[in-house]
């Protein structure tokens, strides 16, 4: 038996229930050097329980991830996304030890909060 778990859509965001969304996720520069003081769309009209996802980096706390803890929405940065992909990209490249690399992911995760 197939179920459909998830629906994937491209929106215009000028003709939504924004109060619909789950989930929002900026995959652009937008955020980033030198876009840093713009965001890829402005919140309002959308629910608390929806989660912001940037996966901008730095500056650690975007317009758009900022924006979001104002309105009591969960929001994450790309830190995570970029640190997981470093230490894969070591585990395939370097071939170093997985365990040593969490540790390291620990370590940095820690100076970022």
């Amino acid at each position: 038996m197939n179920k459909i778990l998830i629906e994937i859509m491209n929106l215009n965001l000028d003709n939504i229930d924004k109060k619909n969304i789950d989930i929002i996720i900026n995959s652009t520069s937008i955020g980033m050097y030198p876009l840093e003081n713009m965001t890829p769309l402005e919140l309002s009209g959308f629910s608390t329980n929806t989660i912001a996802y940037d996966i901008v980096y730095k500056p650690y706390e975007t317009k758009l991830i900022k924006e979001a803890k104002a309105r009591g929405m969960k929001s994450f940065n790309g830190i995570s996304m970029l640190l997981n992909q470093a230490i894969f990209s070591q585990n395939i490249w370097g071939n170093l030890d997985k365990k040593i690399n969490l540790e390291i992911f620990k370590k940095i995760r820690r100076n970022f909060d």
